[in-house]
């Protein structure tokens, strides 16, 4: 146990002889602070958005301090407020004691609309601990102020690191001990080397950070996506024996938003995202690369085309029906001129037909009117079913009072955005009183007599669109 408490004594004793450009904690945010009030921009403003540190008192501290020298140095320039920035923190999901690419310090700064944005880091070296601060423009993405500090080890630095209790009594002691040969006269403050000691403090080891194999690339990540369908963020890291190879994805520009590894996108467009690997590329340096992703709006299943039947339209149709009438077999050609109007699964409109001369058994020439009202079925883009219930009178100079009712069914086809072909079969009831003269006599007891006749019919139509709503 003395020979450990020896070594602590010996180890302390020895570091003060060999650190002239050591400082303490304070002293270095306190430099930093001094300088960079100098290249701030006041209308602009300074945010502290980041410390890399495993150490949440050490990070807390750091930011407070630095705000505050900041604050004392300069008052007029205007500090962005911590509690602000955790919340933004954790909106986009990014750590303050974590390592923030410059990309992320940049986008962060753009954010919260300020000028200047400052990030640091602590380290181990072979020599103790070693503080890096930066200042970023945000405007150009330029580093302005970089700057390295070898930490002095004091007993406020050992708290925030978290040392055990017998090296903080040994700091004490040599602290105890650097006052008394200060005032005896026997420090000097020149001609000193830094010690290339691979001593071991108190479970904290001084000698150099196990190698890290940084990471050289990322592929294989999308690059396309949907508006509104979540897409999952994957990449393939290399080299595949990296040190570390965790992705964290953040949104750099687009209107996109990441959770969980997947990104949702609220508009068509191309999405920028970073992919971030912490201490990919060095001992708290990340290794940082962007990707595009292009967004496309969502195409609907019956997207317009020229030769697809609209929704709902008005059409021109000109029917050649061939008819047939049951009871005697003598065919009747019918020409038709009508209008139709199709509109959410619903059909109807009204069709003038006219018929040459059958026999004068049949319909013989004259015309009719036939409203139609029914129903259709979409196929597919281009073909749909249909059914109607026929009813319209007759006019025929051998009947009177004619009246027809009957039924279709049949398909409507579309060729272009404009030209419409119809098939169809329908079949027809007709009812009238027989007003015939007695041309002959086999016919005289058939006078005024009530009559129905049942016609059949296959109908050919070329249809025109009107107008599409």
């Amino acid at each position: 146990m003395k020979k450990i408490w020896l070594a602590f004594l010996l180890f302390f004793m020895v570091i003060p002889l060999f650190s002239q450009d050591r400082v303490s904690l304070d002293q270095a945010i306190s430099s930093f602070a001094a300088e960079v009030v100098t290249i701030v921009p006041r209308d602009k403003g300074v945010a502290v958005v980041a410390f890399y540190t495993n150490r949440s008192e050490l990070m807390n501290y750091f930011f407070d301090e630095m705000i505050e020298q900041i604050f004392k140095k300069d008052k007029a320039i205007r500090i962005y407020e911590r509690q602000r920035l955790e919340n933004l923190q954790r909106e986009l999901n990014f750590s303050l004691s974590g390592a923030v690419s410059d990309e992320t310090a940049q986008r962060i700064g753009h954010l919260v609309g300020v000028g200047t944005v400052i990030d640091g880091s602590i380290e181990r070296t072979i020599y103790g601990y070693r503080l890096r601060i930066r200042a970023l423009s945000v405007e150009t993405g330029q580093i302005l102020l970089p700057r390295s500090y070898d930490l002095k080890m004091d007993l406020k630095l050992a708290g925030l690191l978290g040392l055990s209790e017998s090296a903080r009594v040994a700091i004490e002691m040599e602290e105890e001990a650097e006052d008394a040969r200060k005032r005896a006269g026997r420090i000097s403050s020149s001609n000193q080397t830094p010690v290339t000691s691979n001593t071991t403090l108190a479970g904290h080891s001084t000698s150099p950070s196990p190698r890290i194999i940084a990471v050289t690339n990322i592929t294989g990540v999308p690059t396309t996506g949907k508006v509104g369908t979540a897409l999952t963020l994957s990449g393939t890291v290399f080299p595949a024996n990296a040190t570390n190879k965790t992705i964290v994805w953040s949104v750099k520009s687009g209107p996109a938003t990441i959770s969980g590894g997947k990104l949702t996108a609220s508009a068509s467009g191309n999405v920028v995202v970073t992919a971030t690997i912490v201490n990919g590329t060095a001992q708290g340096i990340s290794y940082t690369k962007d990707f595009t992703i292009a967004v496309s709006s969502v195409t609907p299943s019956n997207s317009s085309s020229s030769d697809k039947i609209d929704q709902n339209f008005i059409y021109l149709n000109l029917p050649i029906t061939l008819l047939w009438e049951s009871s005697t077999d003598y065919t009747i050609p019918e020409f038709g001129l009508g209008v139709d109007v199709q509109f959410f699964y619903i059909k109807f409109g009204m069709n003038f037909l006219w018929r040459f001369e059958g026999s004068d058994y049949g319909l013989g020439e004259g015309a009719s009117i036939n409203w139609n009202i029914g129903f259709y079925i979409p196929i597919n883009d281009n073909i749909r079913l249909f059914s109607d219930f026929l009813i319209g009178p007759n006019f025929n100079e051998s009947y009177k009072d004619p009246l027809s009712l009957g039924f279709d069914v049949g398909a409507l086809f579309s060729f272009s955005n404009v030209f419409l072909l119809s098939l169809k079969y329908q079949g027809t009831s007709f009812f009238a009183k027989d007003n015939r003269y007695l041309q002959y006599s086999q016919y005289s007891s058939y006078s005024d007599n009530e009559i129905q006749k049942y016609i059949h019919g296959v109908s050919l139509g070329i249809g025109f669109k009107l107008l599409h709503f």
